[in-house]
């Protein structure tokens, strides 16, 4: 059994390896519409698929984005200034792109401009900053798709639309990750009913890659202008030791992103050229072995891994129960007495009073005073925390009779 099994596995894999290097003939001959070529993922795709020989439409928001990409480029490749967000510019771009096409259509388009600001807790945004993104990342892929749809059907070519793993799992709030959701769902549709014309639509979902949607310092700067626009109350439950630590964590993201951008555009050049393109790509190794992953997960998992595992930024409860879990198994081990206290108030073992996370003053014993609200009394937590086999006992001493509420408890310490 296990040998016909490995056999048919073989020769799937063979047949795909196959089919999956057969390419398009006559490729000098194909027009591909780009957008957001300024930078990132679309300014090496157009000047990659240059050197392919194939003829590249490039749309830039600005002038001097598009001269600096002509610079780089042969004669063959032409740009046009392309706001998304405006549709008077949108249907300018859709008729110089006719008017260049003629009659043979338009065999490529890629919808890759998009932003990711601004971005911060739903709570600190307003409508207008959800409209924002929605405007750019999700609406103005739509605007131009619908726009220059009847050329791609006419040459019977491809839809490439750029979304991302947070299309697929919602780590964090703000308009990208709706965005990107919204991407997925309209090229699923659009997929199927695109097919009896001949028309493939393809998506991109890449990790996390150094790009302008990943700037530390624009993602910084957005946290920032919404901290300052949300309300009194929104400050008073969070507090500055938040917003400091969650400036922190986004400083952080810069070594974690992959600065290889073409594992991204070999995958549009893929689903631009070859025969038989995916459905779906997703470039970067964080995607294939994290958030596809992820994806598949009953959400009840996935909402413990990212409150519990991810990294600080995307858990803004866990200090308060991280430290009263950590403190209350610290005095249970070492035999101390007494309780938790809350801003003067003395509480029992394990009881968590309402309040903001600030509102937490001190956890003190005989032995030990931790201030939470310094990065010190944080830092004491988490080293205590950080020894495996000694918090799964303590959590176990906590809840004798009550293993899975131990293990989930568990799922909120540090790894």
């Amino acid at each position: 059994m296990w040998l016909h099994l490995a056999v048919l596995v073989g020769l799937f894999c063979l047949l795909r390896w196959y089919r999956e290097r057969q390419v398009v003939s006559h490729l000098r001959d194909k027009f591909v519409f780009i957008t957001g070529c300024d930078s990132g993922f679309g300014n090496l795709l157009a000047r990659q698929l240059d050197l392919r020989g194939l003829r590249v439409l490039a749309g830039c928001l600005t002038e001097q984005g598009a001269k600096q990409l002509r610079s780089q480029t042969s004669d063959r490749l032409q740009t046009v200034i392309l706001d998304v967000t405006k549709p008077e510019s949108v249907a300018a771009a859709a008729e110089w792109v006719k008017e260049r096409v003629g009659d043979r259509g338009l065999w490529g388009l890629v919808n890759n401009a998009g932003i990711s600001t601004p971005t911060a807790l739903n709570e600190w945004l307003t409508k207008q900053d959800f409209m924002k993104i929605l405007e750019v990342n999700l609406l103005g892929v739509i605007d131009v798709t619908l726009n220059v749809l009847p050329l791609v059907r006419k040459a019977r070519g491809r839809v490439v639309n750029v979304s991302s793993v947070m299309g697929r799992v919602a780590l964090f709030g703000g308009g990208y990750c709706m965005s990107k959701y919204g991407v997925e769902a309209f090229s699923d549709s659009l997929r199927r009913e695109l097919s009896y014309f001949g028309v493939k639509v393809v998506m991109i979902e890449p990790g996390y890659f150094k790009t302008t949607v990943t700037s530390p310092k624009a993602l910084s700067q957005s946290l920032q202008a919404s901290w300052n626009q949300a309300s009194p109350e929104i400050k008073e439950l969070y507090g500055e030791k938040f917003l400091a630590h969650f400036l922190n964590s986004v400083d952080l993201l810069e070594t974690t992103c992959c600065q290889d951008l073409s594992l991204v555009t070999n995958c549009m050049e893929h689903a631009l050229t070859a025969c038989h393109p995916r459905t779906r790509y997703s470039p970067g190794w964080d995607a294939k072995l994290i958030y596809l992953p992820m994806s598949y997960l009953p959400s009840f998992l996935v909402d413990l891994m990212c409150t519990g595992i991810a990294p600080s930024l995307l858990r803004p409860c866990n200090p308060r129960l991280g430290c009263i879990v950590g403190g209350v198994a610290y005095r249970v081990g070492r035999g101390c007495v007494g309780g938790v206290k809350y801003s003067g108030e003395q509480s029992s073992p394990g009881r968590v009073s309402p309040g903001r996370p600030s509102h937490l003053i001190a956890i003190s014993s005989p032995v030990s005073s931790w201030d939470i609200t310094e990065d010190s009394g944080i830092l004491g937590r988490n080293k205590l925390c950080s020894e495996k086999l000694r918090s799964v006992a303590l959590l176990c001493v906590l809840f004798p009779h009550q293993p899975l509420k131990a293990l989930s408890l568990m799922a909120l310490l540090p790894p």
